[in-house]
């Protein structure tokens, strides 16, 4: 009995010393207890009026004597009472990437995420010219929950934002998108994270229709390297609608379409994020050819809104062939055949390995990028793939799967450089 008052004592005493170590205007960081978040109140006692997220930021704006409490105010403006306990010391974002990368940092970024912080933190990146505006694609899968048959097993917010600040890239074509209130708090903890280790002003934006539990496409960009505007859904990338009043027919996805723009060197064009039907039946075959067949009215529709040939698809196109039509080789081909024709025609650029997914340990090409084939800014530029599937050079992995697999998704980022200026 003694020891137990005494350790609450200890404890109540810590409190106290810690709510008297801070100073009106410090800038802190919440620290949760529970998977809910910090408990916010409407004056210094129990009186909850919301939570906040682990690792967002508040500022210290008053004191209350003598007590464990402390006022704090959001950025989003919202000023509230939290337990000192609750909050730590902001820490001051890592300076600005270095131009340093090697293969041993290459492959401990995707190895684990302690690996990943101690790499960022020294200043390791994957290199990118200044020159240069860096365009992903990644299905990232079932953000935030890694997939729904794994309860309790949900994505590496923590890695995830680790491995976005390596990569560098300024706007990235995102798939297999929860649009629950779990996916708001994970989006927030997501960008709290790429802050603290690069900076920047992160967005996220996804499709319009579907249910919010259902598989979302959309952008993820760094509002200080680039603006998206005119976004709208796609609905002829969904092979099974027929018109804009059902853009998520069979609760398939459309595309996403948006005009960006560099806030540096004024590259600008047409982007589209798309993620077709998934499977070897006939159907979901003829739903990804009805998609592709339609990139004429897609662009059409695009450049109605801002006059403009440069355009870039890109996404998860599920080219894995059909039971009786093609297989996987011969969708990819056709996914060459068919685009080239389409207005504006388009170049479907190669990867090497062609690998960017890993199914029962076998990797297949499934994420792509294709590109107007007279856009300028991606003359002479390659693509580039990164995670465990470039680490395997895309050879079957037998036994237990890399722990950015289990962690983060069974897709690879793929990742596109163009020149960052105004050629058209």
């Amino acid at each position: 009995m003694v020891r137990a008052l005494f350790l609450s004592f200890m404890l109540l005493w810590s409190s106290l010393v810690l709510a008297q170590d801070w100073k009106v205007g410090d800038a802190a960081v919440f620290r949760a207890e529970h998977a809910l978040g910090v408990p916010l109140h409407r004056e210094p006692r129990p009186s909850l009026v919301g939570r906040a997220l682990d690792g967002s930021e508040a500022k210290i704006v008053a004191i209350q004597p003598n007590s464990r409490w402390v006022q704090v105010e959001t950025p989003g403006g919202l000023q509230a009472w939290v337990l000192a306990r609750y909050l730590a010391a902001q820490t001051t974002p890592n300076p600005g990437p270095s131009t340093r990368e090697s293969a041993a940092a290459t492959s401990a970024v995707w190895t684990s995420p302690d690996e990943c912080r101690s790499r960022v933190a020294n200043g390791e990146r994957l290199v990118k010219s200044d020159d240069r505006i860096r365009i992903a694609t990644w299905n990232i899968r079932w953000f935030p929950w890694t997939s729904p048959e794994r309860e309790g097993i949900n994505t590496d917010l923590d890695w995830l934002s680790c491995v976005l600040a390596w990569m560098q890239a300024d706007v990235i074509a995102v798939q297999e998108i929860l649009d629950t209130r779990d996916a708001d708090f994970a989006w927030a903890t997501l960008f709290d994270g790429l802050k603290a280790h690069m900076g920047g002003n992160w967005r996220v934006d996804l499709q319009e229709c579907g249910d919010e539990s259902a598989q979302h496409v959309g952008f993820v960009w760094n509002a200080d390297r680039i603006t998206l505007s005119n976004t709208r859904d796609v609905w002829q990338l969904n092979g099974a609608s027929m018109s804009s009043d059902n853009p998520c027919a069979d609760n398939l996805r459309p595309g996403r379409g948006a005009y960006a723009k560099s806030l540096s060197g004024g590259a600008d064009f047409h982007i589209v994020v798309a993620h077709a039907d998934s499977g070897t039946k006939e159907r979901d075959f003829e739903h990804r050819q009805t998609a592709l067949h339609r990139l004429d009215s897609v662009f059409a529709d695009l450049n109605s809104q801002a006059s403009d040939a440069d355009i870039i698809l890109l996404g998860d196109l599920n080219t894995m062939g059909a039971q009786g039509r093609a297989d996987a080789e011969g969708e990819l081909q056709l996914l060459g055949q068919v685009t080239s024709k389409e207005a504006p025609e388009y170049r479907h650029l190669k990867l090497t390995p062609a690998c960017t997914e890993y199914f029962e340990g076998v990797c297949g090409w499934l994420d792509h990028v294709l590109v107007g084939r007279t856009m300028a800014e991606a003359e002479r530029t390659e693509l580039r793939l990164t995670g465990y599937c470039a680490e395997s050079g895309g050879a079957p992995i037998r036994g237990s799967m890399p722990a950015a697999y289990e962690r983060l998704s069974d897709h690879c980022p793929v990742v596109l450089d163009l020149a960052d200026q105004d050629l058209d």
